[in-house]
């Protein structure tokens, strides 16, 4: 007797489910599943698949940047959003003016005046 692919002799009669995963981690790049008789791969967040083994990151800024109000910056897996000089990430996507006065008076000796994207000093 013989088994069909994916299935190994299991005593003479008998076949039974081969994990392909267990050698090689079925080649996958990142996640192998065994399923019934065969197996599939699969990527991670931030990945899609480029063939039933590898996996290739995602750009996640050149669509819609991201959904960034500034800058999206791509890494492998992920990305992440930045803002202008005077300016912070704020909920993970828009940009926020940073009040440089809040924090030590902006160093200013006297009077500090929080602008767009900056500050003043003045007397």
């Amino acid at each position: 007797c013989t088994c069909e692919p994916g299935y190994t002799k299991d005593g003479f009669y008998n076949c039974s489910d081969s994990n392909e995963c267990s050698t090689l981690n079925g080649f996958c790049q990142h996640t192998c599943n065994n399923n019934v008789g065969s197996y599939t791969c699969s990527c991670e967040t931030g990945y899609t698949t480029s063939d039933i083994y590898a996996c290739l990151d995602i750009d996640e800024c050149a669509s819609g940047n991201g959904g960034c109000e500034e800058t999206c910056i791509n890494a492998e897996g992920t990305y992440s959003c930045s803002c202008a000089v005077g300016f912070a990430v704020f909920n993970f996507h828009e940009c926020e003016d940073i009040d440089e006065c809040a924090s030590g008076n902006g160093n200013c000796s006297q009077i500090c005046d929080n602008t767009e994207g900056s500050f003043q000093c003045s007397c």
